[in-house]
């Protein structure tokens, strides 16, 4: 090696990320005719998937919502709102997940854009979010399993890759955050 000629070695920098993922609350839930809930609100966002039957939700100062199978809504942290089923009769199953993360463009995006707001069973956010419940039921059945280690790292798998998702169809340029079509 010559003196003075200097040798650059190759360094790929590896991102500093916290993630600071919280779930709770998460369930599926069979409610018989004339069901409803309080009014509440949480300080994480809040999916929800209807399975079967009608859910009427409220959420205060906007109209109100009918969800049917396949439907969702993702409500944003601190919203007031109620939930019911539609039936007075009919039993109504349903899925929901409260949860939060630390990337404030992503949190800024979701309530911006795609919260408090029927997502049609139809779109590709709906059927992701039922792909991502569905995952995490599958995973709980089990409750001794639950709280296992590795159980709790595929559900957290299960909803950063949710997360992705999302990120994703918001950036898509055919969804101009249309729900419909994301």
């Amino acid at each position: 090696m010559k003196k003075g000629v200097v040798i650059l070695q190759k360094f790929i920098s590896i991102p500093t990320i916290e993630s600071g993922l919280y779930m709770f609350g998460g369930h599926q839930h069979t409610v018989n005719g004339g069901w409803s809930f309080f009014e509440q609100k949480h300080q994480v966002f809040e999916v929800m998937i209807v399975i079967d039957g009608y859910q009427l939700t409220e959420i205060r100062d906007h109209d109100s919502m009918i969800l049917g199978p396949g439907d969702g809504i993702i409500i944003d942290p601190g919203t007031l709102h109620t939930n019911s089923n539609m039936s007075k009769t009919a039993p109504m199953t349903y899925m929901c997940l409260h949860f939060d993360f630390e990337d404030i463009q992503l949190r800024s995006q979701i309530i911006s854009l795609i919260s408090n707001q029927l997502i049609p069973a139809s779109s590709q956010l709906a059927k992701a979010s039922q792909k991502m419940l569905n995952g995490i039921i599958k995973l709980c059945r089990n409750k001794s399993l639950s709280s296992d280690f590795s159980i709790q790292v595929e559900i957290e798998i299960l909803l950063l890759k949710y997360l992705k998702q999302v990120n994703s169809l918001i950036k898509d340029p055919k969804c101009q955050f249309k729900l419909e079509k994301c």
